[in-house]
């Protein structure tokens, strides 16, 4: 019982690999292909994180989810990609407790999913930047 319970909490519940699409869009020349790879990658390193860690982000994912919502004026991932992209970056600058934390880790997790993938392809690995940020 308490093992189904805990495989419950680490099912990719959380809109972490929506958010690291939409950044790495924003942020980097990831193309669409790569994003889709991206997001798959940051889904399955959420649900690898140990219990706690991982509570601890379906946590802060549930906060990030309601600022989104309320933001956008409806359910993020049913935004148009640049809207997403805007609100993803909004979401950085809201002074909610954890939720720039929650941003730091989804790029940091989109970005070296982005960079490995490149690096098995053969490629330079990193990605360039399309605008500061």
């Amino acid at each position: 019982m308490y093992r189904c319970r805990m495989e419950r909490l680490r099912t990719p519940g959380t809109l972490a690999p929506a958010v690291a699409g939409a950044l790495l869009r924003g942020g980097t020349d990831a193309s669409d292909d790569e994003v889709s790879l991206v997001e798959r990658s940051v889904s399955h390193s959420v649900s690898a994180m140990p219990d706690l860690l991982a509570v601890g982000v379906r946590g802060v994912s549930a906060v990030a989810g309601g600022a989104l919502f309320v933001l956008g004026r409806g359910d993020f991932r049913s935004q148009s990609r640049d809207r997403q992209v805007a609100l993803s970056e909004r979401l950085a600058t809201l002074p909610l407790p954890g939720v720039a934390e929650y941003v730091r880790l989804t790029r940091g997790l989109g970005l070296v999913a982005l960079y490995e993938s490149r690096a098995a392809d053969g490629g330079a690995g990193a990605p360039s930047q399309s605008r500061a940020g």
